[in-house]
C-alpha cells in the first residue's frame, strides 16, 4: 500500500513536470529566454528522474544502488545545455520579454512547489531515490524565484544579463544537486 501511494504521487509530479515542460519550452523560444529554456529542460530531467524512481520501487532493492548515479548525470544535462543558450544570448543580445519571464516563472515555480510538497511526505522515510527528487523538486524552487527576480529586473532596466546570471545560477544549482546525491548516495 505503502509503494502504491508512492507510485501515484509520482505519477502525479512527472504529470506537472510533463505539462510545465511543454508550456515553458514554448514561452522560451517564443521570448528567446536563457532561463526559460533551462528551466524548460530541467522540467524534463525531472520527469526522468521521477520515471526512474517509480520503475526502481518495482526492482529489487539491490538493483537501485546505481540509480542515483544515473540520476545525478540527468541533472548536468540542464547545466551543459544552459551553458549553451548562455553563449548564444552573448552572440544575439536580445533582452527576453520581461512580463512573459516573470509570469512563467511564477507559473514554474508554483509547478515545483507542488511537486516538492508531494514528494517532502517521502524524501526522509523512504529511500535515497525519493530525497533525489525532493531536492531536485527543491532547487527548482529555488532557481524558480531567481527567474522572477530576474523578470522583474529586466523589466525596469531591459538587459540581457538578468537572464544570463539566472542561467549561470541554474547551472550551480544543478551541479551542487550532483554532488550532494552523490555524497548522499555513498553514505546509504
Amino acid at each position: 500500500m505503502k509503494n502504491k501511494s508512492i507510485r501515484q504521487n509520482l505519477i502525479l509530479v512527472i504529470q506537472i513536470n510533463l505539462f510545465y515542460f511543454f508550456y515553458e519550452s514554448f514561452y522560451a523560444h517564443k521570448i528567446n529566454s536563457v532561463t526559460l529554456f533551462a528551466d524548460s529542460i530541467d522540467f524534463l530531467e525531472d520527469i526522468f528522474i521521477n520515471l526512474l524512481i517509480y520503475l526502481s520501487i518495482k526492482s529489487k532493492k539491490s538493483k537501485t544502488f546505481i540509480l542515483p548515479f544515473v540520476l545525478s548525470f540527468f541533472m548536468l544535462i540542464p547545466a551543459i545545455l544552459s551553458l549553451q543558450t548562455i553563449w548564444q544570448q552573448l552572440l544575439f543580445k536580445q533582452a527576453p520579454d520581461a512580463f512573459a519571464l516573470t509570469y512563467v516563472s511564477i507559473g514554474a515555480l508554483i509547478a515545483n512547489f507542488i511537486c516538492a510538497l508531494i514528494l517532502s511526505n517521502y524524501r526522509e522515510k523512504d529511500s535515497n531515490l525519493i530525497f533525489v527528487a525532493f531536492l531536485s523538486a527543491k532547487n527548482d524552487v529555488i532557481a524558480n524565484t531567481s527567474m522572477i527576480v530576474a523578470g522583474l529586473i529586466t523589466i525596469f532596466h531591459p538587459s540581457i544579463w538578468p537572464d544570463i546570471i539566472v542561467g549561470i545560477i541554474i547551472c550551480i544549482i544543478n551541479v551542487s544537486s550532483v554532488m550532494k546525491i552523490l555524497k548522499f548516495s555513498k553514505r546509504q
